[in-house]
């Protein structure tokens, strides 16, 4: 289930209703056919977790008033699953835990008892608040967590667009170095300009908002362009390790449901059933201003895939809303801007689009080590030092 941060419950339920009513005819499928289908292996198990409704009726002679129990047994309830929630659906409603004691302790099922009891607690109190404003954290929790990090007041119910997160840094030093890598640098200006034209003329090719975008990520300043393009787009990019072995290419571009592909290296042996364009070759100013849609905060900015060391690489998705109340916290808690910001994270790293989009977002200077240098220490020396 895909839960839409900007939605209410009330909206939302109907929709999930919808959702399991649509999958009721695969039910009885076997959980060995699930495992396959999911792509995991016999050893690992398809899921550790279980939320189990005891919705037997209170009055189970109800229909049938001629008849009596003398006596009436249910046994304990036993599972084999690590975690299972036990929801008694009367009144009042009833919630009960069982857990592996070797895999949690009653300090961690306590404190998860008391987030669910949070979380029901606003969810009846305030049933048409924003799904991402539900609370799950009491007040104490909220103070342990975020108290060290806590630079003032919380951040804003509404947060400014990530688009004019970029543009708000890009029109404080339009004639300043945006980005370098080696011999390519580009101002902000020039910047604002390519991504603009890229997206542009991506959105004349069919290519709008909710598309799934393949960036072949090599540190270069094309693939700026291009992440800045796909973001104003409204579409979501997926960055790939220029490096990563062509079946690994190709699952995730099967996984991910890309819809085209950006690189500056050539055309991957992996990309035949996705079309591929060249961001820097497409990116050159057009002659006319073209119009580019509003973006939602709560569309997808970009998916980063987990290596796939245990199973099938695991996406996480991140949307403008996510990543801008990232880099508007970074902005209060920091309080001198970035200067220059030296890269050096492999783009597909979360770590990665932090530093970037931070430093953008501040109008600083983006410095992308070249590849071929990268691991020289004199060479970065040398970068640290200019």
């Amino acid at each position: 289930l895909q839960v839409p941060t900007q939605g209410t419950l009330v909206d939302w339920l109907p929709q999930v209703q919808q959702q399991l009513l649509a999958v009721a005819e695969h039910e009885s499928a076997a959980l060995s056919q699930d495992q396959q289908l999911a792509g995991g292996s016999a050893e690992q198990a398809l899921f550790e977790c279980i939320v189990d409704f005891e919705n037997y009726p209170d009055r189970l002679l109800t229909p049938f008033p001629e008849a009596s129990i003398s006596s009436l047994h249910f046994a304990a309830p036993t599972s084999h699953y690590p975690l299972v929630l036990l929801v008694y659906p009367n009144a009042p409603l009833r919630v009960c835990f069982m857990f592996d004691e070797a895999r949690f302790s009653r300090a961690q099922i306590s404190a998860l008892a008391g987030q669910l009891q949070q979380l029901l607690t606003a969810i009846a109190e305030q049933p048409n608040q924003r799904l991402a404003a539900l609370p799950v954290l009491n007040e104490g929790e909220s103070r342990q967590l975020l108290g060290p990090l806590r630079s003032g007041d919380p951040l804003p119910e509404s947060l400014p667009s990530l688009c004019a997160l970029l543009d708000t840094g890009a029109a404080q030093r339009p004639d300043a170095v945006a980005v370098r890598c080696g011999e390519q640098v580009l101002s902000y200006r020039v910047l604002t300009q390519r991504s603009q034209a890229l997206a542009a003329r991506l959105l004349q090719r069919g290519i709008g908002q909710g598309a799934r975008i393949a960036l072949l990520a090599e540190r270069s300043v094309d693939t700026i362009v291009a992440m800045l393009a796909t973001l104003r787009l409204g579409a979501a990019f997926i960055p790939i390790a220029p490096d990563a072995p062509s079946a690994h290419i190709e699952q995730l571009l099967e996984e991910a449901q890309v819809d085209l592909m950006l690189s500056g290296r050539g055309v991957p042996a992996a990309t035949a059933r996705v079309p591929v364009l060249d961001p820097g070759a497409e990116s050159k100013p057009l002659p006319e201003v073209v119009e580019l849609p509003a973006v939602a905060g709560d569309a997808l900015a970009y998916v980063l895939y987990t290596s796939g060391s245990s199973g099938r690489p695991k996406g996480v998705m991140v949307s403008h809303d996510n990543l801008c109340a990232s880099l508007v916290a970074r902005q209060r808690y920091y309080e001198a801007p970035v200067g220059v910001f030296l890269h050096l994270s492999s783009f597909v790293f979360d770590s990665a689009m932090a530093g970037l989009f931070w430093t953008l977002c501040d109008g600083a200077e983006l410095v992308l080590a070249e590849p071929a240098l990268q691991h020289s220490i004199a060479h970065l020396l040398e970068l640290s030092s200019t």
